[in-house]
């Protein structure tokens, strides 16, 4: 992770922000790997796994970045330990075999949704909900 030397701007010149709920594990760390990276500050949120998300905001500043970890809640249909946790292996094959590439998503999938849409490539969508699940309709 090696995060630019400047922040993407506002467009009235303030460094931008980025709040990612479940930040401290799954699609949530990669999203915050990959927006520092990209050299936004980040918002690291957390729902119960404190150390996780306090480990992943200093592993940013340490690596140049700004972050900060705060208490959030955040849940989805993809393969993280949150979202697998007591499904049986039939359940997950049946669930992997619905979108087109008949397979869960992961989550450097959705990392790369949010760091599209928090780039400037992404202005023009506001206010929508993105439903990044394969094609799951």
């Amino acid at each position: 992770m090696s995060p630019q030397a400047t922040a993407p701007q506002h467009p009235a010149g303030r460094p931008r922000v980025a709040i990612v709920t479940g930040g401290s594990r799954g699609i949530g760390h990669e999203a915050v790997k990959r927006l520092a990276a990209d050299g936004y500050a980040v918002v690291v949120g957390y729902a119960g796994h404190r150390e996780s998300a306090e480990a992943a905001a200093q592993d940013i500043a340490a690596a140049g970045g700004r972050a900060v970890a705060v208490r959030a809640d955040v849940a989805g249909p993809t393969a993280t330990d949150l979202f697998l946790e007591g499904k049986d292996e039939e359940t997950i094959a049946r669930m992997a075999a619905q979108p087109p590439r008949e397979r869960l998503g992961t989550p450097a999938d959705i990392a790369e949704v949010v760091a599209s849409l928090a780039s400037p490539a992404g202005h023009g969508v506001n206010g929508q909900v993105i439903r990044a699940n394969g094609g799951i309709v």
